[in-house]
C-alpha cells in the first residue's frame, strides 16, 4: 500500500479520504492500492528564481488551480516574457479548482531622464548612473546661462522615458564668461581676452595699447570666437 496526498476543500488534513482503487473495487492479487490522504485546501506555489511559465503553470496544476491570463507589469528582476507575479499572491489559500492570474514580465520600467541643468560633467554622469543609465557622448553647446563645463541639457531632454540601461549625450556649455577689463590697458585686456578664445575689438581715439578701458560689452557669459569689445 502507498500513500498519496489530495488536495480538499471539507476534509482536513491528514484525514483518510478512501483509497485507489476505491473500496469494494476487485484488483487482482499484488497489485498495489494507494491510500489517499487529504493535503485539504491547496495554496498558491511561489515563483521561482527563472520564472518559467511552464513550471509555474505546471505547479498550478497539480495544484489543483486554473492558470489564467494576468496580462503583463514591468518588474526590474524578472526577465521579460517570465512570470513575474501571481495573483492571488504566493501563500493564498484557495479553494479546489480556483482560478490564478498569471501576470507576465515586461522587463524593467524605462526610466524618467532627471534634470541635469547646471551640474558638472562628473555630477550629471552619478546621477544618471544613480537610475541605471550611462553617458554615451559629450556634446558641446553654447548656453548664455550656464557656465562653460556644466551641463546645459542632454539629447534625450529631461523627462523623456529611456529604456533600463539606455544611453544618453551631454549637452556641456562652452560659454566663455568675460572678465571685467575696466581700468586695464587696452594691451593687456587684449591679450587676456584673446587667451580666452574671444577676437577683440578696440574703439578708441588715439590708438595705442596703453589707453585704459573705460567700458566693454558684452560684460557676461559669451560664446568663443565671438568678438568682445573695449572702449
Amino acid at each position: 500500500m502507498e500513500t498519496r496526498g489530495e488536495y480538499s476543500d471539507a476534509i482536513p488534513i491528514d484525514t483518510v479520504l478512501g483509497t485507489d482503487p476505491a473500496a469494494g473495487s476487485q484488483v487482482p492479487r499484488g497489485d498495489t492500492v494507494a491510500l489517499l490522504v487529504s493535503l485539504g485546501r491547496p495554496t498558491v506555489p511561489g515563483v521561482p528564481g527563472g520564472g518559467d511559465r511552464n513550471t509555474i503553470e505546471d505547479e498550478l496544476r497539480r495544484r489543483t488551480f486554473e492558470p489564467v491570463d494576468g496580462g503583463t507589469a514591468f518588474s526590474a528582476s524578472v526577465p521579460e516574457g517570465a512570470v513575474a507575479a501571481l495573483d492571488p499572491a504566493p501563500g493564498t489559500v484557495l479553494p479546489v479548482g480556483a482560478k490564478v492570474e498569471v501576470i507576465i514580465s515586461k522587463g524593467a520600467a524605462p526610466v524618467e531622464l532627471p534634470d541635469l541643468l547646471g551640474l558638472t560633467v562628473d555630477a550629471a554622469r552619478a546621477a544618471l548612473e544613480k537610475v541605471g543609465l550611462t553617458v554615451q557622448d559629450e556634446r558641446e553647446v553654447f548656453d548664455p546661462d550656464v557656465d562653460a563645463g556644466r551641463v546645459s541639457g542632454s539629447d534625450p531632454a529631461e523627462g523623456d522615458l529611456v529604456g533600463p540601461g539606455g544611453t544618453v549625450t551631454l549637452l556641456v556649455s562652452n560659454a566663455v564668461k568675460v572678465p571685467s577689463m575696466m581700468g586695464r590697458s587696452v594691451g593687456s585686456s587684449r591679450e587676456e581676452l584673446e587667451r580666452l578664445g574671444l577676437g577683440v575689438e578696440v574703439r578708441q581715439l588715439a590708438d595705442s595699447d596703453r589707453s585704459i578701458v573705460i567700458g566693454q560689452s558684452p560684460g557676461a557669459l559669451v560664446e568663443p570666437n565671438r568678438a568682445a569689445r573695449s572702449c
